[in-house]
């Protein structure tokens, strides 16, 4: 007969562990996907107002023909970090700064703005941004994220294996038992735990315990009457054994 390996007990403790793991996998994944949403909503709202506000910047320069001042801001601003390259064209004098080296955002569109001023077209600019700010966010929360995955890991394991230690002790005390009752110590009880469930197996195998002693001292009863009767004709004298026959 082939021998199982297996363990129930180890079984639970896996699917304990594995399934708080894909619990804790499954929050922590849409934790990031809401964080991460959050900051790029955010990102939109700020590169709508870094439009604005270099376009609110640049009016009064590209009125005033001012090239120098309107490169002046286009540069500050671009080394400020809200953009990551700039366009800058002026309807008097064309492309007045061109700054689009930075790696653009595949997140966050590039916003076109033209610049007026008495519904006068003055000129108009082309803002990129960066993905740098939502992928230093993704790394922090990820490096947190594992960082919570890995403490409630261990933590599942050590919780698992101290259940374990609980749960196992009360069946090796009654596995014990019932080896004691397999070779012939029908004497054998279990003391009651403080376990209820447990206080059923052990009821169970004390009654049948006592019936298996019970019955086992009545079938050592019946020997011992057998064997007594059996010594008694064998002590019996010969003369005592023969019946009277019948009379002629």
């Amino acid at each position: 007969m082939k021998t199982l390996s297996r363990s129930l007990l180890n079984e639970v403790q896996f699917l304990i562990i594995f399934m708080s793991m894909l619990i804790m996998i499954v929050v922590v994944g849409i934790s990031m996907a809401l964080v991460s949403y959050t900051i790029l909503k955010d990102l939109r709202n700020q590169a709508i107002m870094s439009a604005n506000e270099l376009a609110s910047l640049l009016e009064q320069p590209l009125y005033n023909v001012d090239n120098e001042a309107c490169v002046r801001i286009a540069k500050a601003f671009l080394s400020s970090g809200k953009i990551s390259g700039i366009d800058l064209q002026s309807t008097a004098g064309g492309r007045l700064y061109s700054d689009l080296s930075g790696q653009d955002s595949l997140r966050i569109p590039k916003i076109s703005k033209a610049i007026t001023a008495q519904n006068m077209p003055l000129g108009s600019f082309v803002i990129t941004f960066s993905d740098e700010q939502i992928r230093n966010s993704q790394s922090l929360c990820l490096m947190i994220s594992l960082t919570i995955i890995i403490s409630v890991l261990l933590a599942n394991v050590a919780a698992s294996r101290y259940i374990a230690r609980r749960v196992r002790q009360p069946f090796q005390t009654i596995f014990a038992a019932i080896e004691k009752l397999s070779e012939g110590d029908y004497q054998t009880q279990i003391a009651p735990t403080q376990y209820r469930d447990i206080n059923i197996l052990v009821s169970l195998f004390n009654g049948m315990a006592e019936k298996i002693r019970v019955k086992n001292q009545e079938q050592k009863n019946i020997e011992q009457t057998l064997l007594a009767e059996r010594q008694f004709l064998v002590d019996m004298p010969a003369s005592r054994l023969l019946l009277p026959g019948p009379l002629i």
